[in-house]
């Protein structure tokens, strides 16, 4: 399952675990263990609780917290 990125004109790989990330109370994420994930474009790279994601703050072309949003909504309507 392949994702799409919300204006950053690039997807995430269905290696990306959404499950393994939480939201703090600011809104950002953070990886709740270390973990490889997989980027197009740019190929793995190493993530972990020390590393966390905001908003409009891109990693290597990423919006990860803007992704990590929209899952979450989506995840948010299923349940509903």
């Amino acid at each position: 399952m392949e994702s799409e990125l919300s204006g950053a004109g690039s997807t995430i790989l269905n290696s990306f675990p959404y499950e393994s990330f939480e939201q703090n109370p600011d809104g950002s994420w953070r990886p709740v263990k270390h973990m490889i994930i997989e980027l197009e474009g740019i190929g793995k790279i190493s993530v972990g609780p020390w590393l966390v994601f905001k908003r409009g703050r891109k990693v290597m072309g990423h919006d990860i917290a803007l992704w990590l949003d929209e899952r979450s909504a989506g995840r948010a309507e299923k349940a509903a």
